[in-house]
C-alpha cells in the first residue's frame, strides 16, 4: 500500500509537461518594412503620395497601426493581433474590425530572428501559411522587417 501512495505522490508532484516561453512580448515595437514578395515578387515597401516611410507597429495591448515618419497612422483603422507561442513557428491572427463592416481575421505565422522579424499571411479567407515562401501561385504575402532601435537622447 506504501508504494501505491508513493506513487500517486510522484505523480501528483511530478512537473506537467514543458512548453515553448511565451514571446508575446518579442512583437511589441516598431517594425521597419524592408521587404514585402507576393507571387514570388519581392520588392521594398513604399506609399504612393506618402512622404519617406511607413512602419508597422505592435503595441502590448495588442493593437496594429502603420505609422508614418511623422507618426500619423496609415493604415487600415481598429487592426489587432492574436499570437499562438505554442506553435512552432508562432501563428498569428491579424483582426481588422471596419467600423461599417464585418470583422475580417487573416491567418499567419511569424518568426524572430534577433532585430528581424519575417511575417507570411495569407489572403484573406486562405488556410494559415506553413511556410515563409511565396511562390507565384501562393496567396501567401511574406513581410520582412528589422526592429526599429529607440533613439537614446
Amino acid at each position: 500500500m506504501s508504494r501505491c501512495v508513493l506513487c500517486v505522490i510522484l505523480a501528483i508532484g511530478a512537473p506537467g509537461p514543458k512548453h515553448a516561453p511565451t514571446k508575446d512580448h518579442e512583437i511589441v515595437g516598431e517594425w521597419e518594412i524592408q521587404s514585402i514578395t507576393q507571387r514570388a515578387e519581392t520588392r521594398t515597401w513604399t506609399l504612393e503620395g506618402l512622404p519617406g516611410r511607413v512602419n508597422l507597429k505592435f503595441d502590448a495591448e495588442r493593437k496594429v497601426t502603420w505609422p508614418d515618419k511623422e507618426g500619423k497612422d496609415r493604415g487600415a483603422p481598429n487592426q489587432t493581433y492574436m499570437l499562438d507561442t505554442t506553435t512552432n513557428p508562432i501563428g498569428v491572427d491579424w483582426i481588422t474590425t471596419p467600423r461599417d463592416g464585418p470583422r475580417r481575421t487573416v491567418l499567419g505565422i511569424l518568426k524572430i530572428e534577433g532585430d528581424k522579424l519575417t511575417l507570411a499571411v495569407a489572403e484573406l479567407g486562405q488556410d494559415r501559411p506553413t511556410s515563409f515562401d511565396s511562390s507565384k501561385l501562393s496567396s501567401t504575402t511574406v513581410f520582412v522587417l528589422k526592429r526599429v532601435q529607440k533613439k537614446r537622447n
